[in-house]
């Protein structure tokens, strides 16, 4: 029946869908994979120029001169090339053409899911280089073990401010979807004549928890506003800058 081949036909396509997002996490693996090893010849360079325990990331710019960034471009150009020693990165063994063969198939189905999902990947595919470059901005290179403690420290405070502010936003949210009831509910248990001893242990527990989360609100804030002053946290502010 009619019903039947619709459903089968759905059901081909959602199969269609399965094959894509498998064909998106290679090319999420593939991208991984280039950061990691450019990060890789990035510290192997660094390295070689200054030992791990002096590695200063406010280091002058005029020692960079010493870390062969040329070097750094052949083998960053490397990872695109097509041939046996890039056969790791291909998503097949025809030099990524097989795969360009699959898309434009997938894109010629009257199914828009499926249209613009292999057409995403069609993009992804056409502009390596830029995806590359655009994800390894956001990269943060830790060089010394200070820089390692740093991220830590900021990367502790900034997880626990989103806490207490989401805590804060969700009680905030509360309050004021349920204030009628609340008022409701204040002036009938007024009218029985129980309410106020029962409400002010609970107010007061609120008040002492609202206190201790704005202390450790303004704390976090302070470290943080310390970090944004001249003088010597230049490290602890790109970091800060890179994420947040």
């Amino acid at each position: 029946s009619k019903d039947s081949i619709d459903k089968m036909d759905l059901t081909v396509m959602d199969t269609k869908l399965k094959i894509l997002e498998i064909l998106q996490f290679i090319l999420n693996v593939r991208l991984d994979y280039r950061i990691s090893f450019l990060l890789s010849v990035f510290k192997k360079e660094f390295v070689d120029v200054y030992p791990m325990a002096d590695a200063d990331a406010t280091t002058n710019m005029e020692h960079a001169a010493a870390i062969n960034l040329q070097h750094i471009g052949e083998q960053a150009e490397a990872m695109f090339g097509v041939g046996k020693g890039n056969s790791i990165l291909e998503v097949d063994d025809e030099g990524g053409r097989m795969f360009l063969r699959v898309l434009t198939h997938l894109t010629m189905h009257d199914y828009p899911p499926l249209v613009s999902g292999a057409l995403q990947l069609l993009f992804r595919h056409f502009s390596q280089r830029q995806e590359v470059l655009h994800t390894f901005k956001q990269v943060q290179l830790l060089i010394s073990a200070q820089d390692v403690e740093n991220y830590k420290l900021i990367k502790a405070d900034l997880d626990r401010l989103r806490t207490l502010v989401e805590k804060s936003e969700l009680w905030v949210e509360k309050k004021g979807s349920g204030g009628g009831d609340g008022k409701k509910d204040k002036k009938d248990k007024k009218e029985k004549g129980e309410g106020a001893l029962e409400e002010v242990t609970p107010k007061k527990e609120k008040l002492d928890k609202g206190n201790e989360n704005y202390q450790k609100v303004k704390e976090i804030l302070e470290r943080l506003n310390k970090m944004c002053s001249s003088g010597v946290w230049k490290k602890q502010q790109r970091l800060l800058k890179n994420m947040g």
